[in-house]
């Protein structure tokens, strides 16, 4: 009876990187001094442009012959970034970021804490250029249950009307979802949950909008009633609803109403014509088509 070969592995270290940080014996070097001032000016702003890339390029290229890393690695990156003649964003970025790896920790340290504060800001722009007030409409789920003190959500739905606000609350304690949002009308009471593809549900990874945990974040999420009807094989009553939220960074959400009284989204909203001078119009132009044919028929008998 045969036993099989048991196989063994041995791991193999690969080489060890080449460190490039600029050493104390190299910046006393004057090649390594002018490398030393030339990644730190370049850098001091938190930013590298395509001026300083070529100005390195140049640099490097009449120093690769020093025998320090730091050159070399320089050189590598910068040849591959400019492989296609176009340097984009990203490769900006790999070029600064590969300049603080040159430089000492004292000095990368104050250049790192710039750049950091540089791409938050522009983050920022970012986001406020695409923020706004979202609006979204959704539907009441649980509306045919009982609340808990015995109230019939379908009882107080036929009391609500179109237009009507709505209070939104947070119900972390729910055992089915902890994300779960309350509806309720502005008297307290409830009349059913936002939908999970709203309000999310623990482990979505941020799939649909995801408003409950926004909201323990301090997301302010406006809701009016958009319409009411019955469905469903015992005709229950059902709530649509229009809800308004700010897809931006939270700290400059709007402080402002997202609806107007009417129940009306404000960026919605637009001035109507007065009903009075539309029946006016109609009125003159008819009398005037009437005056019209009386002559036609005068000149043709």
């Amino acid at each position: 009876m045969c036993r099989a070969a048991r196989v063994y592995t041995v791991a193999v270290p690969g080489p060890k990187p080449t460190r490039v940080t600029l050493t104390k014996n190299q910046i006393g070097s004057e090649t390594g001094a002018e490398l030393l001032a030339l990644c730190q000016r370049i850098s001091e702003d938190g930013q590298v442009t395509h001026i300083e890339i070529d100005e390195l390029k140049h640099w490097v290229a009449n120093n690769r012959e020093s025998g320090i890393p730091a050159v070399e690695f320089l050189s590598e990156i910068i040849a591959r970034i400019q492989d296609d003649a176009v340097v984009t964003d990203a490769e900006r970025r790999e070029v600064q970021l590969a300049v603080e790896r040159i430089l000492p920790l004292d000095a990368r340290k104050l250049v790192t804490e710039r750049r950091k504060e540089l791409e938050k800001a522009q983050w920022l722009a970012d986001a406020l250029k695409r923020a706004e007030i979202r609006q979204w409409c959704t539907r009441a789920t649980g509306v045919t249950f009982k609340n808990p003190d015995g109230t019939d959500r379908q009882k107080i739905i036929a009391k609500c009307h179109q237009g009507e606000p709505l209070l939104l609350e947070r119900e972390p304690g729910n055992i089915h979802n902890p994300r779960a949002v309350r509806v309720l009308t502005h008297g307290g009471q409830q009349i059913g949950y936002l939908p999970e593809d709203v309000v999310g549900w623990e482990g979505n990874r941020g799939i649909g909008w995801n408003l409950g945990k926004k909201m323990d974040q301090g997301l302010r999420v406006e809701a009016r009633i958009a319409g009411i009807g019955r469905a469903g094989e015992h005709k229950a009553l059902g709530v649509r609803i229009d809800l308004a939220f700010w897809n931006g960074p939270l700290s400059y959400q709007p402080k402002t109403p997202y609806f107007s009284a009417s129940g009306r989204s404000q960026s919605a909203a637009k001035p109507r014509p007065a009903a009075g001078r539309g029946c006016l119009g109609a009125l003159v132009l008819a009398t005037a088509l009437i005056f019209s044919l009386v002559i036609f028929l005068a000149v043709v008998i």
